[in-house]
């Protein structure tokens, strides 16, 4: 997070559990967001945080909030992270506006990024949104989009690499089936090699029925 700049990451290396650290980030006396474009996603974090409440398993400090169409909490304050579903968030623009002015909105995490793009097309709400969540904010809040599985031309500032996994992979595509076969056997010589074949022709998977 860099304060009043918009960082788009791309996580995809490493996978899930990054709303799940935003959320117990403690950004004092303001409170963070997170903005995902699925109500379900967000009812299900809800439903995590009330087992966790019960079994007392939260961390020390953290409050959470959760906000969609017909959820239980309406107010953002007295909360540390909210997660609101962008419908809700546009429809609360006036509140986290006078919040901002008040200078009680901390960091914003916008997840899923490029659900807001393949998803705008039927849901009108979703079009623009990162321009507008810059709006709504202000030009000092910090703001990270995240997603695990970018557009090709959507832009990223930060890629996670993983380091102890390098995966090298090799797609080939062809109607040759006698080559096909003649391919796979030779890579299949190699232990190492993980190969996986996509096709309904019969004699290609007859000739690898003992592969």
């Amino acid at each position: 997070f860099k304060e009043g700049e918009t960082v788009h990451l791309d996580k995809g290396a490493c996978g899930n559990g990054g709303s799940t650290s935003f959320s117990e980030i403690i950004t004092e006396g303001k409170i963070n967001i997170l903005v995902s474009p699925h109500r379900g996603f967000v009812i299900d974090k809800e439903e995590k945080y009330k087992v966790q409440k019960l079994t007392g398993t939260t961390k020390e400090g953290v409050e959470l909030k959760f906000i969609y169409g017909d959820s239980k909490d309406r107010r953002l304050q007295e909360s540390t992270c909210v997660f609101i579903v962008a419908d809700s968030f546009r429809k609360y623009e006036n509140t986290i506006k006078g919040l901002v002015s008040k200078g009680l909105i901390g960091k914003v995490f916008i997840d899923e990024s490029d659900s807001f793009i393949t998803e705008s097309s039927h849901r009108k709400r979703l079009i623009n949104f990162v321009e507008y969540a810059r709006d709504v904010l202000g030009d000092s809040i910090p703001i990270l989009t995240s997603t695990a599985s970018p557009l090709l031309y959507q832009k990223v500032d930060i890629k996670i690499n993983n380091t102890q996994y390098n995966q090298v992979l090799n797609t080939i595509t062809t109607n040759d089936e006698v080559q096909a076969i003649k391919d796979i056997k030779e890579l299949l010589k190699n232990p190492k090699n993980k190969v996986i074949v996509g096709t309904n022709n019969k004699k290609v998977i007859y000739a690898l029925r003992d592969k």
